[in-house]
């Protein structure tokens, strides 16, 4: 747990270090714009997106800490004695099908939420809550089944070191690699979530 605290100091020192060095996202190219006009709508539309790249930034980070912070107090925690799920069949079965079109929604986020309000964020909060209603209609032995095939734990800082290759990358050599970034945020996140979700329904039930 000590590594991981260093680990997240360091990232900290690192962010801090390249946004230093990073070109200022405040002073618009206005010969740029009529080229961008296909896809950014206006003028205050690109001022924002050009800056919303230090916020996607700083929210991955918050949101890695309090999955850090979580998983020490969840460490320090007894599980219920019994945890109660939803039982009603017809509840169910809604709460599926809903979670099926939040689903299609956060992925609809990632791919085209660069270019308008949304973005990996908020993309992958979308998809943390189709999870949690996933998680709430299914057993809890059925749901950490799940969490352990996919390898959540492991995919979420694998995914989080490639968020931050690609603001490396993009800081250091101008490249443009927004798109595969967001959907890297909508992942981390999502996975992120899922961590959640999981420690909160272990050690303290749905209800």
């Amino acid at each position: 747990m000590i590594l991981k605290i260093l680990g997240v100091v360091f990232l900290i020192v690192l962010f801090i270090t390249l946004i230093m060095h990073f070109p200022s996202l405040s002073k618009v190219d206005y010969e740029k714009i009529d080229k961008l006009k296909t896809s950014i709508p206006n003028l205050v539309t690109l001022i924002y997106l050009r800056n919303r790249f230090y916020d996607t930034i700083f929210e991955v980070m918050v949101f890695s800490l309090a999955i850090l912070g979580i998983g020490l107090h969840s460490s320090s925690l007894m599980p219920p004695i019994n945890r109660r799920v939803i039982r009603d069949v017809s509840t169910r079965l809604f709460t599926r099908y809903i979670s099926f079109f939040v689903f299609l929604g956060s992925a609809y986020l990632a791919l085209w939420g660069h270019k308008s309000p949304g973005g990996g964020f908020s993309a992958g909060v979308a998809g943390g809550t189709g999870l949690l209603l996933l998680g709430m209609t299914e057993e809890f032995d059925v749901f950490e089944k799940k969490l352990e095939k996919f390898h959540v734990h492991v995919m979420e800082r694998i995914f989080l070191f490639f968020i931050i290759l690609s603001f490396i990358i993009t800081s250091l050599q101008g490249i443009d690699l927004i798109v595969p970034t967001n959907f890297m945020i909508y992942l981390k996140v999502s996975f992120g979530t899922w961590i959640l979700i999981y420690s909160l329904i272990k050690h303290r039930g749905i209800f």
